[in-house]
């Protein structure tokens, strides 16, 4: 029994490209946006602007939102020379900028400017600007908002390229890579299916951390990648993290360090709430993919992970009769695999 073919249909199904339709408008405004942000900052004598991807548009690492409003995260970064003493300054120009294109919404957070864009009066994308002076190698982000206090105003050391180029793990083949990728998409689908509108779910960016440093590979002496079997081992090794700390009578904070500057915890305000829940039900999951894994046919496994508790009805079930074993249903191969080789830091 292979699921192999099913694995690599449900990842085209969710998978979102920088460069997919979709997304044709939302590139159009923000790149609109960006025009503005240069000219504007310029003007004030804050030097020339360079703007870049963050988050998992940088790191290609997307999926189609299941409520239909697309998240982009967008650095502003300015030159540490001419950068005003106080970011607030900046961030109220960016909020300007936001509100006289009229983004709904926009308010400044503490790590950055965000602004919702509504089509019909439904949300079509919001957009964060996070705001970085920079000199050399070394940016530091704009914290705070303007109500805060004085001490918590402040440039505040990051390093947003780093967190991007470790992320994209580049130390794995080309196959690796794939199939790490897919892994991040499949848990971050399953995540938004898990978690409901009320819960504060898993930050992406934990999620994310948590995959990359618990990844384990998996192919066959034939090189065919193995979806499933690399999840259960990459979820059995995350539930055996030093991440899940835990504080008796099975239940468990959750601690997960950004791997660049500043090198925070990226849970610090609800690891202690988030913590058991996610351990729980990560386990849950776990119990489903061996379940399928134990059905003798695509159909049968194929049920289990299309149930809204795993994978959701993205998940494609294909019409009863094939076992999944023939080699059409070799999708992603490599030359030369080893099965479940863990691979991380």
């Amino acid at each position: 029994m292979g699921l192999q073919a099913q694995f690599i249909q449900f990842n085209n199904k969710i998978y979102l490209k920088k460069t997919d339709s979709r997304l044709e408008e939302v590139r159009g405004k923000r790149d609109r946006i960006n025009s503005v942000v240069k000219a504007r900052f310029k003007e004030n004598g804050w030097g020339d602007v360079s703007i870049f991807l963050q988050g998992s548009y940088a790191t290609d690492l997307s999926i189609v939102p299941l409520d239909g409003d697309y998240d982009i995260d967008v650095a502003v970064v300015i030159p540490y020379d001419t950068a005003p003493d106080s970011p607030i300054t900046l961030k109220k120009e960016m909020l300007s900028i936001l509100q006289d294109r009229g983004l709904s919404d926009a308010t400044i957070k503490r790590p950055c400017v965000t602004a919702q864009y509504l089509s019909d009066g439904k949300p079509k994308f919001h957009i964060d600007y996070p705001i970085y002076r920079c000199t050399g190698n070394h940016y530091e982000l704009a914290w705070g908002k303007p109500t805060s206090a004085e001490k918590d105003k402040k440039w505040s050391s990051g390093d947003p390229r780093g967190l991007v180029d470790w992320t994209d793990y580049s130390t794995l083949d080309v196959d690796e890579k794939r199939q790490y990728k897919r892994m991040v998409r499949f848990l971050k689908r399953w995540r938004d299916l898990r978690y409901v509108s009320t819960e504060v779910k898993p930050y992406s960016v934990g999620l994310t951390i948590l995959i990359r440093q618990n990844f384990v590979d998996s192919f066959s002496d034939d090189g065919e990648a193995d979806d499933l079997s690399a999840l259960i081992s990459t979820i059995d090794r995350i539930m055996g993290c030093s991440a899940f700390v835990s504080l008796g009578d099975n239940k468990y904070d959750l601690v997960v360090s950004l791997p660049t500057s500043p090198y925070v915890d990226v849970f610090k305000d609800h690891g202690n709430g988030m913590g058991t829940k996610l351990y729980n039900r990560l386990g849950q999951l776990k119990n489903r993919l061996l379940a399928a894994q134990s059905k003798s046919t695509v159909v049968a496994a194929s049920k289990i992970l299309s149930e809204g508790n795993v994978f959701g009805s993205d998940f494609p079930v294909p019409d009863g009769g094939h076992d999944g074993n023939s080699s059409s249903n070799r999708s992603a191969t490599k030359t030369a695999g080893a099965v479940g080789s863990p691979q991380g830091a």
